[in-house]
């Protein structure tokens, strides 16, 4: 499906590379639990088990200790294990990438890809934090506002056309229920085998590269620049960046006498003669041979 945002791109080029960038930057392969959610005791909690009165006060964005969720001896221990890890994972990404990476999953929508995945993508999350000194008793809390999975949507309009969008008013904010309905009916016959599963999962989700997939989508004829455009492919582009470097443009005859007289050694150049790269025209020749 043709994104309708690439319509005031002047360089064809920029406009048949912006899909091929946005869907290296985001993985909708099987490993990312927002596409196929997986249970493991490094990376979520189930809280199918809770205790129903703890659960619904923690759906209300109250405080709630892990003890309450969990009062069974039986099943409080695992309960710590995981929250341990999974607090212990989320403070590293925080450390060291910056991003926050722990939501409750609510809700799962299944269907199997064209290529034969079975999908379990989580429909709605809410950031949660985990509070409390030590890990043997944490609080749990979540965020007032649950938002719909992005990379759902994303699969959704780039593997199937279904392009849906869901704003939240403070007076009607998001129902589980009728988000799913909403997708059902949207997909229709294209994914007959859709089904939905009640789940509640406390654990790591990241799509902080999905900001920028926005940005790309959204940013229209700010593209259209002669270094993108090079970067895309362009090779007019690529000769306006090589002449306006001064250098001769590959089909010149006299490329190679030319070269040869400007070319002086200089102490910043690589051994072999080349100027460095340019980071942001990575792919671009400009070299000076």
């Amino acid at each position: 499906m043709e994104d309708r945002t690439l319509a005031g791109f002047s360089s064809p080029a920029i406009v048949e590379a912006v899909p091929l960038w946005v869907d290296k930057l985001v993985d909708t392969s099987a490993r990312n639990p927002l596409v196929r959610l997986a249970d493991t005791k490094t990376t979520t909690l189930d809280l199918a088990d809770a205790d129903p009165a703890a659960r619904t006060r923690l759906l209300e964005s109250q405080a709630v200790q892990l003890t309450a969720l969990f009062p069974d001896p039986q099943t409080v221990g695992d309960a710590r294990t995981r929250v341990r890890n999974i607090r212990g994972r989320a403070r590293t990404l925080r450390e060291e990438q910056g991003v926050e990476v722990l939501y409750l999953a609510q809700g799962l929508l299944c269907w199997t890809d064209t290529g034969g995945v079975k999908v379990r993508t989580p429909v709605l999350l809410r950031a949660a934090e985990l509070t409390g000194k030590g890990n043997d008793d944490p609080t749990i809390q979540l965020s007032d506002e649950p938002q719909v999975n992005p990379v759902l949507l994303f699969l959704l309009r780039q593997q199937y056309g279904i392009d849906l969008e869901f704003e939240p008013t403070p007076h009607e904010p998001l129902d589980l229920r009728d988000v799913v309905e909403t997708v059902r009916v949207a997909a229709g016959v294209r994914l007959a085998d859709l089904e939905s599963q009640d789940r509640l999962v406390l654990g790591l989700f990241t799509y902080h590269k999905l900001p920028m997939v926005q940005d790309l989508q959204q940013a229209g004829a700010a593209l259209n620049h002669q270094v993108i455009a090079a970067l895309a492919g362009d090779e007019s582009a690529r000769a306006a960046l090589l002449a306006a470097r001064g250098d001769p443009l590959p089909n010149d005859p006299d490329r190679a006498s030319r070269t040869q007289r400007r070319t002086r050694p200089h102490h910043s150049q690589p051994p072999d003669g080349r100027a460095p790269e340019c980071p942001l025209c990575r792919g671009i020749d400009l070299s000076r041979q």
